[in-house]
């Protein structure tokens, strides 16, 4: 059974919103924690597309660009966390060999360019998408 596990990168973006959105990190902690422990929900995180505003809890894409670049780079979108949670992004990887879901940035949507090679945040998380070696 697959399980989703926290980046480093994606630990200090949580102890940053702990500084500053205490009350979001939590929620978005907690949609962590849902995701382990839902493998219906977990298993949605494969499907381009999934995920209606109205009824369900994420909404989920794959990051086209970098996709067709061969790097499996998924992004979701949290819709049950109130109109600041829609402002994030939880940026993952799924490693096959792994069985794991790594979390590896959870940024606000408005501080990347998704189209944008050399944006800083789309640098990082690729950077630690390639760790994951």
């Amino acid at each position: 059974m697959a399980w989703v596990e926290l980046h480093e990168d994606a630990k200090n973006d949580i102890r940053e919103l702990i500084r500053t959105q205490p009350e979001l990190a939590k929620k978005l902690v907690a949609l962590i924690q849902q995701l382990n422990l839902d493998p219906a929900l977990r298993a949605r995180l494969l499907e381009h597309n999934y995920g209606d505003d109205a009824v369900d809890v994420i909404n989920v894409k794959k990051w086209l660009r970098l996709f067709k670049a061969r790097k499996d780079l998924w992004r979701l979108k949290p819709l049950n966390l109130g109109p600041v949670g829609l402002g994030y992004r939880v940026f993952y990887a799924y490693q096959y060999k792994e069985r794991c879901f790594h979390v590896l940035a959870i940024v606000q949507r408005s501080s990347i360019d998704y189209d944008l090679p050399t944006h800083p945040l789309a640098v990082r998380i690729q950077r630690a998408y390639s760790s994951l070696g």
